[in-house]
């Protein structure tokens, strides 16, 4: 009789070997999508950070940023990589408005006081137009950017 319960047990003792085994891995897999999930928010907070920091800077200096364009260009382009399509769309449009508002400065500098009225009016309005696309830029990277960012709990 005792031999019998011994080799019930015996017999158990692998699938419940199994059984163990497969929660632990189960539980692993759990700590490590979560490890990912966290690095991942890490990066890509990074990236915002680096945006809101350029859109103030825009704001704040009424003029094309250098040193903050110079930060945000490689997160945006670190980005590509931490985000879906149409967040790359969305940052694609973003550093081509910047690189046509960096034109227009450039030229507002070079021309000021050697260009016409006209010439002037439409430089001016041109800036005027690219400063309020980006002044509305932060609700909608804030917009963007949360699907990315939000933390489920």
């Amino acid at each position: 009789m005792q031999k019998d319960w011994i080799d019930v047990l015996v017999a158990l003792m692998t699938p419940t070997i199994a059984i163990v085994g497969s929660f632990l891995a189960y539980q692993q897999w759990k700590i490590n999508r979560t490890r990912l999930r966290h690095e991942l928010y890490d990066r890509r907070m990074a990236v915002y950070s680096k945006l809101m920091n350029y859109l103030s800077a825009i704001l704040q200096e009424a003029s094309f940023p250098r040193d903050a364009f110079s930060e945000w260009l490689p997160a945006s382009y670190e980005g590509f990589f931490l985000f879906d399509d149409r967040l790359h769309t969305y940052i694609e449009r973003l550093n081509a408005k910047s690189r046509a508002f960096r034109s227009n400065c450039r030229k507002m500098k070079s021309k000021c006081g050697k260009c016409n009225e006209d010439e002037w009016k439409k430089l001016c309005d041109e800036d005027a137009q690219l400063n309020a696309w980006f002044d509305k830029q932060f609700d909608v990277a804030k917009k963007e950017f949360g699907r990315f960012l939000r933390i489920d709990t």
